[in-house]
């Protein structure tokens, strides 16, 4: 088989003058044109549509962005408002409960002493003056009794002749009315002088406070501080009680009392 192939291989030899063996054939390659594809005119209106349909979507889309956002600002808007609303309602809750207390608490007083100059008692009393009943509530009294050389000179506390104090307490006070029968607290006025009280050279004063409750439970406890002493009025030619600061009195009041204490 080789020898074969050898000799095959011996006749396609190239010849010696260098010209083409006969079994060689000449390519010709086909000629080349240029060729312009152009689109047909109902390739162009479709493309024209897809293109105009793509223009009306980007804007639709647009649009709806920008509804969308102004929908978020409205909302947020309304968020804003409405928390403010909220606020105020509270503020306005808070007020209101305020002006409930005030116009429907509880208010004791305790006040317009009279002196019984013959047995030396001094009357105080104790009333509601608000609209529901109060809770708990404790008077402390101090009495004294001291001497002023002049009617112009004020009276010494601390030398005072005659001291005494008084604690009552009450579970409950109700409103004071018309109906309602005065409640009142005695007093009386140690070591004192019928003729040195018509003459002014002796005051009697009495001082304190009230502790209550203002008949809402969860409110604090408040406290109504009184302060009175008596002035000989030289024209009416009788004795007055005259108001005294209370948060400059009761201090003294308290060092001079005797721990006397009756509670009821």
């Amino acid at each position: 088989m080789s020898k074969k192939w050898h000799k095959k291989g011996q006749h396609q030899e190239s010849p010696g003058n260098h010209q083409q063996p006969s079994c060689h054939g000449e390519i010709k390659w086909p000629s080349v044109y240029p060729v312009r594809i152009e689109p047909s005119p109902e390739e162009d209106k479709k493309y024209a549509e897809e293109q105009l349909y793509k223009k009306k979507q980007l804007r639709v889309s647009k649009t709806l962005n920008w509804i969308t956002g102004c929908a978020a600002l409205v909302g947020l808007f309304g968020l804003i408002y409405l928390r403010g609303q909220l606020r105020q309602m509270k503020v306005s809750n808070e007020q209101t409960k305020l002006a409930l207390h005030v116009s429907e608490r509880a208010y004791l007083t305790v006040g317009g002493p009279i002196l019984d100059i013959e047995n030396g008692l001094v009357t105080l009393g104790r009333s509601n003056i608000g609209r529901i009943p109060s809770g708990y509530a404790q008077v402390i009294v101090h009495a004294a009794t001291a001497n002023q050389p002049t009617l112009d000179a004020p009276a010494d506390l601390n030398n005072a002749v005659g001291r005494f104090w008084k604690k009552v307490s009450f579970p409950s006070v109700i409103p004071s009315t018309s109906s309602t029968p005065p409640f009142s607290i005695a007093v009386p006025a140690k070591s004192y002088s019928k003729a040195g009280v018509e003459a002014g050279t002796q005051v009697i004063v009495v001082a304190g406070y009230v502790t209550y409750n203002d008949g809402f439970p969860d409110d604090p406890s408040q406290e109504s501080p009184f302060c009175e002493y008596t002035v000989r009025h030289s024209v009416m030619k009788r004795t007055v009680w005259v108001p005294c600061d209370a948060k400059s009195i009761v201090p003294i009041m308290e060092t001079l009392d005797v721990k006397d204490e009756d509670t009821r």
